[in-house]
């Protein structure tokens, strides 16, 4: 069985979207979200995408984590709080090649591109 979710990283908390689908199988909720903030605390106070897969006869879990989604990633690089809104007519940061270089960085493990210029 495979779980997808969306989790703060280093700080996530029991929720009924996990218990509802890890209870009824039987597995320790609690060794689950220990197990997810270990994996997730390189990438504190973004959202990052885990996916669990958990074997039901032995109860054993597996964690996988994948790098958060580049809106994440760009509005940590440029200090942005949450997007303008107002495409077109607002701006609220400027990034500089660096920093658009630095996510691509970032992301390029999980991206089909062959060079780091693709993905840039």
């Amino acid at each position: 069985m495979q779980v997808k979710l969306l989790v703060e990283g280093g700080d996530m908390k029991p929720g009924p979207a996990l218990s509802q689908k890890l209870g009824p199988a039987g597995i320790n909720i609690g060794q689950v979200i220990q197990k997810i903030n270990d994996a997730t605390k390189s990438f504190k106070g973004l959202k990052v995408p885990v996916e669990l897969t958990i074997d039901i006869s032995t109860k054993n879990f597996s964690v996988s984590v994948f790098s958060p989604p580049v809106s994440g990633l760009l509005k940590k690089e440029l200090g942005v709080e949450k997007g303008s809104g107002q495409q077109h007519k607002l701006q609220v940061a400027n990034a500089s090649i660096e920093q658009i270089i630095s996510v691509a960085k970032t992301k390029m493990p999980n991206m089909l591109c062959k060079d780091l210029k693709s993905a840039v």
